[in-house]
């Protein structure tokens, strides 16, 4: 298991990493629109991403992207306990624990502190409503790039989550899924990982334009992601999220009976 903790001094270290990994804007209004700038030919890769768009795929990427997605291709579901910190330069704001379980073609299951927040059988889809304390009943996905669309802690949308990157790597074309609103995506690399750094257009009612997630990845061994950091533009709070315990599943009976644990 690849687990990860840091001083503060490594967080800020990491964080000005990414910073200086942005894409040198073309013009005002990339910046401001999130639109791909322009790289040298040899040293980018271009690659379809959803309609009227590219995404532009920094070389020393794309074996990375690769190892990523052949990590999920075989697998019919995944469990995984996903720890999230909202974090400002010098403190921790908020922390929680989310348990996933994802089983393709669109069966899930997310709790939190002891709630269930989302789950889906295939055939009902129930969300919790935090006003009302109940599980309202919702339109079914019928897969999980659907489910990312609808269902908000499986991104709402987007792909700044824990749930949507799960979501997104189990999707029948994870690729596509997970790159569906990326502009660019760059690499560097932190001590023992390999991070694709990918740079979000604006979607309106999920995530500004500038936003970027970072994604770690084991140099060797199963490629995993280890870590997620998401990271707004012009704001000095973000969140990181520490993947633990993730674990293959097989089909074995209906969602409600397959949430992981997230006690210690």
């Amino acid at each position: 298991m690849h687990r990860l903790g840091f001083s503060a001094s490594a967080i800020s270290a990491m964080v000005f990493v990414f910073a200086s990994c942005a894409a040198p804007p073309a013009s005002d209004e990339s910046a401001e629109t999130g639109t791909a700038a322009t790289t040298p030919a040899a040293a980018t890769e271009q690659t379809p991403g959803p309609p009227a768009a590219t995404v532009t795929i920094d070389a020393s990427a794309k074996p990375v992207l690769d190892r990523l997605i052949a990590q999920y291709k075989p697998l019919k579901g995944v469990s995984v306990v996903a720890m999230h910190q909202i974090k400002a330069p010098n403190r921790i704001l908020d922390e929680t624990a989310r348990a996933i379980w994802i089983e393709r073609p669109n069966r899930f299951r997310v709790d939190a502190q002891g709630v269930t927040l989302a789950q889906c059988d295939g055939n009902t889809c129930t969300i919790f409503n935090r006003q009302t304390g109940a599980m309202d009943v919702v339109p079914t996905p019928a897969d999980l790039p659907d489910a990312i669309k609808q269902v908000r802690v499986l991104g709402g949308g987007s792909i700044a989550g824990s749930g949507a990157i799960v979501s997104a790597l189990l999707s029948p074309e994870p690729l596509k899924t997970l790159l569906n609103n990326v502009s660019r995506v760059e690499h560097t690399t932190h001590r023992q990982d390999d991070v694709l750094v990918l740079h979000l257009r604006e979607d309106r009612g999920t995530v500004r334009a500038g936003t970027r997630v970072a994604l770690f990845i084991p140099h060797s061994g199963p490629a995993w992601i280890a870590q997620a950091d998401v990271i707004p533009k012009d704001i000095v709070v973000h969140t990181r999220i520490a993947f633990q315990d993730w674990t293959p599943v097989e089909p074995t009976g209906p969602a409600s009976d397959q949430p992981p644990s997230t006690d210690p």
